[in-house]
C-alpha cells in the first residue's frame, strides 16, 4: 500500500473516493432540501397568506384560494421527509464504511513506522489517534449535507430576494459577510486549542492504558501513590484543555447570536416599512418571517 497523503484535504479524498457516488448523493439530497425549505415552501406559503388576506372580507371564496397551494404546501412536507430518510440511508450505507476503511490505512500506515517509534509511544495513545481520525472522517461527511445546504440556502435566498425585494437581498448578504468575519476570527485560535486538547486527550489515553496494563507492577512495588498523582494532574491539565476549547466556542456563539438577532430585527424594521408603503403583501411579509 502507498503512504497516505499528507494533507487533510487529500487524505479525506484517499477514504472517501471509493464511495465518492455516495458522497455526491449526499450533496443532491442536501441541495434538494434547500430549495424546498428556502424557496419553494415560502412562496407557496406566500401563496396562501395573500389568498386568505383577500378573501378575508368574503370567507366562502376562501377554500377554493387556497387549496390548491395548501395541498402543494402539503405535499413539500413529505417530499422534504422522504429526502430526508434518503439522506439516512445514504449514511447508513457510507458511514459505517468509511470508518472501517479509515481504520484499517491507518493501522496499514502505522505498521510501517519503525521499532523505535512504538518503544517511544504508548500503544493507548497510538490506538487513540486512529480511532480519533476515523471519527472526525465520519464527522465530516456527516456535516456535508449541512454545509452544502446552507450554502445552497444561502445563493437560493439571494437569488430570490434580489429579483423580489432587492433590500432583502443587500441586507443577507451583509449580515452572511459579518457572520462569516465573526466565526473567521475565532476559528484560528479555536482550531489551535482543539489540536493542542486533541493530542493532550490521546496522551492521556495512552498513559491511562499503559497504567492499566502495568497494574500488576504497581501492585508489586507499591506505586499506585505515585501512579495516581501523576495521572491525576495529566487528567486535570486535559480537563483545564477542554474548557478552554469550549470557553472559545462559547464567546464565538455568543458573537453569532448577536449578528442574527440584529439581522433579525433589520429585516423586520424593513418589512413594516415596505409594508406600509405597500411594496409587500401579506404572503411576503409571513414568508421573510418564516425563516429568519
Amino acid at each position: 500500500m502507498t503512504d497516505i497523503p499528507a494533507k487533510l484535504r487529500q487524505f479525506l479524498w484517499h477514504c472517501i473516493k471509493p464511495q465518492k457516488w455516495h458522497a455526491i448523493a449526499l450533496i443532491g439530497t442536501a441541495f434538494t432540501d434547500a430549495l424546498l425549505l428556502t424557496l419553494i415552501g415560502p412562496y407557496y406559503l406566500k401563496r396562501i397568506v395573500d389568498a386568505v388576506a383577500e378573501s378575508y372580507s368574503n370567507r366562502d371564496d376562501l377554500l377554493p384560494a387556497i387549496l390548491a397551494s395548501a395541498c402543494i404546501y402539503v405535499s413539500l412536507f413529505a417530499c422534504a421527509a422522504l429526502n430526508h430518510r434518503l439522506t439516512d440511508w445514504i449514511v447508513l450505507r457510507s458511514i459505517p464504511a468509511l470508518r472501517q476503511r479509515v481504520i484499517l490505512v491507518l493501522f496499514a500506515h502505522l505498521k510501517r513506522h519503525s521499532s523505535r517509534m512504538f518503544q517511544d509511544s504508548f500503544a493507548g495513545n497510538l490506538s487513540n489517534k486512529i480511532f480519533d481520525v476515523a471519527n472526525g472522517a465520519v464527522a465530516i461527511l456527516e456535516k456535508l449535507d449541512q454545509a452544502v445546504a446552507g450554502c445552497a440556502s444561502l445563493g437560493i435566498a439571494l437569488i430570490a430576494m434580489l429579483i423580489v425585494h432587492p433590500p432583502f437581498a443587500a441586507i443577507l448578504l451583509v449580515w452572511d459577510a459579518a457572520f462569516t468575519m465573526i466565526s473567521m476570527c475565532f476559528l484560528r485560535s479555536i482550531s489551535s486549542l482543539s489540536l493542542s486538547y486533541s493530542e493532550h486527550n490521546s496522551a492521556v489515553v495512552g498513559k491511562v492504558v499503559d497504567v492499566i496494563g502495568n497494574i500488576s507492577n504497581i501492585r508489586l512495588f507499591a506505586s499506585h501513590g505515585y501512579e495516581y498523582a501523576r495521572l491525576s494532574q495529566c487528567v486535570a491539565d486535559n480537563t483545564e484543555q477542554d474548557r478552554a476549547v469550549r470557553r472559545k466556542l462559547l464567546k464565538m456563539r455568543a458573537a453569532q447570536d448577536a449578528s442574527v438577532i440584529v439581522y433579525v430585527a433589520i429585516m423586520l424594521d424593513t418589512l413594516i416599512h415596505l409594508a406600509q408603503g405597500g411594496l409587500v403583501s401579506a404572503g411576503d411579509f409571513a414568508s421573510s418571517c418564516a425563516s429568519p
